[in-house]
């Protein structure tokens, strides 16, 4: 129903995009005028009138979906729907008549922001093809205002039209080339006009771009943020060329991983229910390949994974250090990580193993050192957080301590 109801409302607006068009003409055309009173007219109010019967009498519901952002404009709609969707040319017969359906356009432009605001994925397409329509529809009607003005006569209708199609885009667009300038007072005030509408979409369409690159890439515009941070630093402080590389294949990896985008700036905002959902599901792959996890219950999952605080490592990052007291386990997500006890290495540490469990239930120092030997990306539990959710869930306790204890003996 919902996928039906969405194509009736792209037909909708298809109508009202050609009567918008269309009905122009007629002011400029009389012969013109003459098919789209006989035909399309009617056409445009028999749609009209189908919608609203559908929207306000058939699907009552529906009017607090569509005004769900903001429920005062609901009386607005009806009765702009109302008045675009009665035959008034039954009443009275006169050429403004024929702009009347365009009040459709208040139900249509609120329906619209609630699908670029309910948007989330193609949000930056509908924010350029809504300005692109509204350009399109700007440059049209200012075309039919210049020819109304130059009353030439010599020329064909099609050719006329397309010659000042021209004039407006290049004066919208503040290009204005000036083979085509105004004869007399009254295209001279309406150039005037024109100019200073295009100069305000001129900038919306500039203002809209820089804002458009600034957020489509976030995680690039991270990167692009630390490395002037790090020319800036250099600039002013003698850093050593080893050690300002080590920085920038540091910012090179998080944004290789597109792990250079905060997202807990995200959850900070959310009820707990959903900040736990998607904290499941960013970790899923990690909590589905440590065996440290395996059988346990989904609510102690879905608690444990707030506590869970990444942490990116370079290669020959020390990690653990043999003989210190730990206070937290480390998770592997990406990467290795070399073992070394007594100063030789006995092991390696790939993705989906754990380290430096014990700290969570004997109060001993660390038995071995933990090195990173790549780029790795780990997960950190505390000691106190750990034992804050593991109350809750004492037989799942009882089962990772002896699961702990054996695999560390």
């Amino acid at each position: 129903m919902y996928f039906y109801s969405k194509v009736w409302d792209s037909f909708v607006f298809i109508v009202l995009s050609i009567a918008a068009v269309l009905f122009s003409i007629i002011f400029i055309d009389v012969k013109f005028a003459a098919v789209y009173q006989a035909y399309y007219y009617w056409t445009v109010i028999i749609v009209f009138a189908i919608d609203f019967y559908f929207t306000f009498k058939l699907s009552p519901k529906k009017i607090s979906d569509i005004f769900e952002i903001n429920s005062n404009n609901s009386k607005l709609l009806f009765i702009t729907d109302f008045i675009a969707t009665f035959p008034w040319v039954l009443l009275v017969n006169t050429e403004f008549i024929w702009l009347i359906p365009l009040f459709k356009y208040f139900r249509i432009i609120s329906k619209l922001r609630i699908l670029y605001l309910k948007s989330v994925k193609n949000s930056t397409l509908l924010r350029i093809a809504f300005f692109i329509y509204g350009l399109m529809l700007s440059a049209h009607w200012i075309t039919l205002g210049w020819i109304s003005l130059n009353n030439n006569s010599d020329s064909s209708f099609l050719s006329e039209y397309l010659t000042s199609l021209y004039w407006s885009i290049t004066t919208l667009t503040t290009v204005g080339y000036g083979d085509i300038v105004p004869k007399n007072d009254a295209q001279i005030l309406y150039s005037i006009f024109v100019m200073i509408f295009g100069i305000g979409m001129y900038g919306y369409l500039i203002g809209n771009i820089a804002s458009i690159l600034s957020t489509k890439n976030p995680v690039r515009q991270k990167y692009l943020e630390n490395m002037d941070r790090l020319k800036t630093l250099v600039s002013y402080r003698k850093i050593p060329i080893e050690l300002q590389n080590k920085i920038r294949d540091f910012y090179l990896y998080l944004f290789s991983k597109k792990s250079g985008y905060d997202e807990n700036s995200l959850l900070l905002g959310l009820p707990d229910d959903l900040k736990n959902e998607i904290s499941l599901y960013l970790k899923k792959d990690l909590l589905d390949s440590v065996s440290f996890f395996k059988n346990a219950p989904e609510n102690f999952l879905q608690e444990i994974i707030t506590y869970l605080k990444p942490l990116f490592c370079v290669p020959l990052t020390k990690v653990m250090e043999e003989g210190e007291i730990g206070e937290e386990m480390f998770f592997i997500a990406q990467g290795e990580l070399d073992v070394f006890s007594n100063s030789k290495k006995i092991s390696t540490l790939k993705s989906g193993d754990f380290v430096g469990e014990i700290a969570l239930f004997k109060n001993i120092p660390r038995t071995a050192t933990i090195i990173s030997k790549s780029f790795s990306n780990l997960y950190l539990l505390k000691k106190q957080d750990y034992e804050k959710i593991i109350r809750k869930y004492p037989k799942f306790a009882e089962e990772i301590e002896k699961k702990v204890l054996q695999r560390s003996l």
